[in-house]
């Protein structure tokens, strides 16, 4: 058996999608796979690859309670432990026999793509559980990239009463040749950051903001009117966080605009208008272009 899903970006929502606002995400071309085979001795072998080719972890684990028999990294293979484990809570009969699992990176693993999220929805496709409910119950966070994993557009994303509200949308704007994404050169703890993120009390005007930011982005028909209003939602997110926005930190002489993504601080940031080359010579290899990256 083969699973597959793709990865993510969080467009607008930021942060606020913990709390109930609509947010757009999009899914990569990129993404990861997850092969299952038998195997004839009483044991999970699990063995995970990079983008690469090489193998960067690799585990056996006991098909009772996935306790560790062996691991090339303890501390990743307790977190697969764990993992397994909540997915055994929804399904009994999960993994009860000998099994090899493979998994293959489509994207770099320290891009911040989603390693971690399409496992958990090529586990809950094999498994056939709720893939929310075990990321609820794993690892948690808001879901979206969950609903980017199966995803083939874009979509809006939003929490209603403990709900998941997923809706396609049609979003390839005029000017996408001129939106590209740039590997800020380091990975942030995303995990960090929502739990962080969620002791902080509800905003409901922001929360009513973005949510409106988001329907407005995607009925822009101008590279400028799309750039005014990533400013706006930079600029609410920089006073609501009490953080500097990328741009002027990094970036502030740049002819365009460009917007963090997701935790801000490391991962992707979009930058519209302006050229790449800007961002090469400040040393960021890894620039992509909106067709070549987004599903």
């Amino acid at each position: 058996m083969k699973f597959y899903s793709h990865g993510k970006l969080l467009l607008t929502g930021e942060y606020t999608v913990l709390q109930g606002a609509q947010a757009l995400a999009l899914p990569t071309k990129q993404g990861q796979s997850l092969t299952v085979t038998a195997s004839e001795d009483n044991a999970l072998h699990w063995k995970s690859y990079a983008s690469d080719g090489s193998c960067w972890f690799e585990a056996v684990l006991g098909l009772d309670h996935f306790s560790i028999i062996q691991s090339s990294t303890p501390e990743i293979a307790m977190r697969l432990s764990s993992i397994l484990k909540a997915v055994r809570q929804q399904n009994q009969d999960f993994c009860r026999q000998g099994t090899t699992v493979t998994t293959q990176l489509e994207f770099d693993l320290q891009w911040g793509l989603g390693s971690s999220s399409t496992l958990l929805a090529n586990l809950s496709q094999w498994a056939g559980v709720d893939p929310y409910q075990l990321l609820k119950i794993s690892l948690g966070g808001s879901g979206y990239d969950i609903a980017c994993a199966q995803a083939s557009q874009a979509l809006f994303y939003q929490w209603v009463e403990g709900t998941p509200i997923v809706e396609s949308t049609p979003f390839g704007p005029p000017f996408k040749e001129e939106l590209y994404f740039v590997y800020l050169n380091q990975k942030q703890d995303s995990q960090k950051e929502v739990a962080a993120y969620q002791k902080k009390a509800p905003d409901p005007a922001l929360i009513a903001s973005i949510s409106g930011l988001t329907q407005e982005l995607v009925l822009c028909e101008t590279l400028t009117s799309f750039m005014a209003i990533l400013h706006e939602h930079e600029n609410l997110m920089a006073d609501h966080l009490n953080r500097v926005r990328i741009q002027e930190e990094r970036f502030s002489d740049f002819k365009g605009c460009v917007k963090s993504l997701g935790a801000w601080g490391g991962d992707f940031v979009m930058a519209c208008g302006g050229s790449p080359t800007y961002f090469k010579n400040k040393g960021y290899s890894v620039i992509r272009n909106y067709s070549g990256f987004i599903l």
